[in-house]
């Protein structure tokens, strides 16, 4: 697991202090998993869409924006798309955050 993306990240990290088996831990995401099958000149065409949006300086479009000094900017998220046709994979990954500036809104 990415710890970029695990949404519940402080509060698991007690019961690996504690030496408690990770089985009873679930890390949570925030993200989206869509898949479709479709028919393309006669064969089978399979397009998913993966997104996950990291846990570091998270919030509303408007209130949220910039870069921190760790480097992480506001609303980072990371797409990918996968398309399967006949016997190829292709695909497309996407990242996309705030602008990364210092800068502050009143």
């Amino acid at each position: 697991m990415d710890k970029r993306y695990h949404w519940n990240q402080n509060i698991t990290r007690d019961f690996t202090y504690q030496n408690i088996d990770p089985f009873w831990t679930v890390p949570l995401i925030q993200g989206f998993i869509e898949q479709q099958t479709l028919a393309f000149e006669g064969k089978q065409i399979d397009i998913m869409l993966i997104s996950r949006r990291r846990s570091a300086m998270a919030g509303a479009r408007f209130i949220s924006r910039g870069i921190d000094d760790s480097s992480n900017v506001a609303n980072f998220v990371e797409s990918e798309l996968i398309v399967t046709y006949e016997a190829h994979l292709f695909s497309l990954l996407q990242i996309r955050g705030s602008i990364p500036l210092f800068w502050e809104q009143k």
